[in-house]
């Protein structure tokens, strides 16, 4: 029987990390004649070997539980008082994460996030960017525009699926303008 070369691609979830990938790795590698993986881009893209008649399969990979609005959902959320002014929010933010012994880990706000507006209101010029005070700053469309989350985890550098609070903050309506 003669195998042939199946290429394959698989598109990485925006805000699923390093765990997203390693997910994608470990359903690729249970595959039988894999021969050549490539990370490129937030994609996956893999080649193996595979008789004629060989059906191809789906891989099952549960990219669902990786993303933060289900990480968010799933952990102890903490909900603080409005606060007009950004970057005093922000401090609270980081405050409650002290006092409750966790480090903070990433932020998260809707996919069209007032969270550059309200810096900008505040007095403050911030580049629009993937970080917000030195943290990965990631969207999801499940929260509206005027949420923002920060996930705060037990131990330093972990990531957003290590999760164990979120605090969420609202940011002013005015700013949808």
């Amino acid at each position: 029987m003669e195998l042939k070369e199946r290429l394959s691609k698989i598109t990485i979830p925006k805000g699923s990390g390093t765990e997203g990938f390693v997910r994608s790795l470990r359903g690729i590698l249970q595959l039988p004649r894999v021969q050549r993986i490539v990370i490129e881009r937030g994609q996956v893209e893999f080649m193996r070997l595979a008789h004629a008649e060989e059906p191809d399969k789906p891989l099952n990979i549960d990219f669902e539980t990786l993303r933060p609005a289900y990480i968010i959902k799933n952990t102890d959320l903490v909900e603080l008082d409005y606060i007009q002014e950004a970057p005093k929010a922000l401090a609270l933010l980081f405050r409650r994460a002290s006092l409750d012994r966790l480090y903070p880990t990433v932020f998260v706000g809707g996919t069209r996030s007032y969270i550059w507006k309200w810096f900008q209101s505040s007095g403050l010029e911030l580049p629009v960017t993937d970080e917000l005070y030195g943290l990965p700053f990631v969207t999801d469309e499940e929260f509206t525009d005027d949420m923002l989350f920060m996930c705060a985890a037990p131990v330093r550098g972990s990531t957003i699926v290590d999760t164990q609070r979120a605090y969420k903050i609202l940011m002013p309506e005015a700013l949808n303008e």
